[in-house]
């Protein structure tokens, strides 16, 4: 895989915990091709980060366009979110369209949340199968496996989505990561999704190798 200049660091300090659970001091992923961070904080790169981005990845009018509203909205949704701890990125190999192939949020989560790797999947597994309000599981699967970073719990799913009322659905496909490093006291938890069916030849092994990437520093860490 080649990847870009792109890499990102975010930090979380808390409370100390006992031995042997450890806070996460820093968490970074490395970028591949089409794929760019959001800033998500208040400062001047941010605030012309939508519009930069868009005209630098295409010279069409219209796609540039397109591309800066939708950079906005999401960049908009996800600062409503306020987790500082949160980052995101969205993967463009198509700007002249002016669309948004896929977008991607990963963060801290507290360990106590999921307790386990096999925990997490447990939850994703109910997570399909409840029935939810204008929301429907058409696929899902979920499985465990190991990368450097420690324990990995993955799922992949296929998702309708209606508004009350609405004569029409939409369809996501998403991919939810979780890594359990160990010894660490939270775990980093990623979710991938798209409108796209056509994003990726295989968006769950595309993902998971985005994931793989991911490099954990504990507290106390030398």
């Amino acid at each position: 895989m080649v990847f870009d200049e792109h890499e990102f660091e975010r930090c979380s300090v808390s409370e100390q915990r006992p031995a042997p659970s450890r806070d996460v001091s820093s968490f970074q992923i490395r970028l591949p091709a089409h794929w760019y961070p959001v800033p998500l904080g208040d400062g001047d790169e941010a605030h012309t980060w939508a519009t930069d981005l868009s005209s630098r990845l295409t010279a069409d009018t219209a796609a540039s366009a397109a591309l800066r509203e939708r950079m906005s909205a999401l960049q908009a949704r996800l600062q409503r979110a306020g987790d500082i701890t949160a980052t995101a990125a969205v993967y463009v190999p198509w700007p002249q369209l002016g669309e948004i192939s896929c977008a991607l949020a990963f963060e801290l989560t507290a360990l106590e949340v999921f307790e386990s790797p096999e925990g997490m999947q447990q939850s994703l597994n109910d997570e399909a199968a409840e029935w939810q309000p204008g929301m429907v599981f058409r696929a899902n699967r979920t499985w465990l496996r190991p990368v450097d970073a420690g324990q990995l719990v993955g799922s992949e799913s296929l998702i309708s989505h209606r508004e009350p009322g609405a004569p029409d659905e939409h369809v996501e496909q998403r991919t939810v990561f979780g890594v359990f490093p160990p010894s660490a006291a939270q775990l980093v938890q990623f979710v991938f999704s798209t409108q796209n069916l056509n994003a990726f030849d295989d968006m769950a092994e595309a993902t998971e190798q985005l994931v793989a990437s991911l490099e954990v520093t504990l507290e106390g860490a030398a």
